[in-house]
């Protein structure tokens, strides 16, 4: 268990990490969720999304046409939108394109501008090797103090379940895909 300092929950409150995990759905709404209310109390927000592009090629996420119409709100896309199933899929576009949003992250803690930043779908980049875990411990570790930081995305690693604060596991019980209903526009996606 990580001890909390004095220091890193002092002044404006901000400073743990949030892991959202498991299979069930609803971690990016729950981050996205969680960056709503920090605008609410005038906090940028940034939303950094690995492996995220248009719904199946063909419409954005409704939270990031959202996202475009708040300000405060910023997100991020780097992905080629190709959904991957097996790691064998994984092509050098797509390890490039993470590292080039991790590189973004860092850049964004360098600035020390917002105080919430999200990085969407890690956990599951980390699992296909899109990055290496080590760099994305070094980028926790390194956050400004005053950050709240939230990593989303099935099977996250031990080391990164260890690191965070809040850890919420979402397990998928039941849901209508199982059924054959198809994903839904504004609810789905």
């Amino acid at each position: 268990m990580r001890i909390l300092s004095v220091k890193s929950v002092k002044g404006s409150g901000l400073g743990l990490i949030h892991c959202y995990t498991g299979d069930g759905s609803g971690k990016t709404r729950a981050a996205f969720g969680l960056a709503l209310r920090a605008l609410g109390h005038g906090y940028e927000a940034h939303i950094v999304q690995f492996m995220k592009g248009k719904w199946r090629d063909k419409e954005e996420f409704g939270e990031v046409k959202t996202a475009e119409k708040i300000e405060g709100l910023y997100v991020y896309r780097f992905g080629t939108g190709k959904l991957i199933r097996e790691k064998e899929e994984v092509t050098d576009i797509d390890r490039e394109m993470a590292s080039i949003g991790l590189d973004h992250v860092i850049e964004l803690f360098q600035k020390n501008g917002p105080k919430l930043v999200v990085l969407d779908e890690v956990n599951i980049a980390l699992y296909y090797g899109l990055l290496k875990l080590d760099k994305v411990i070094k980028v926790i570790e390194n956050k400004p103090e005053n950050v709240e930081l939230i990593l989303t995305g099935e099977n996250a690693p031990s080391m990164i379940r260890s690191k965070a604060d809040y850890l919420v596991e979402f397990r998928n019980i039941k849901h209508p895909y199982q059924e054959g209903l198809e994903a839904r526009k504004g609810i789905e996606y």
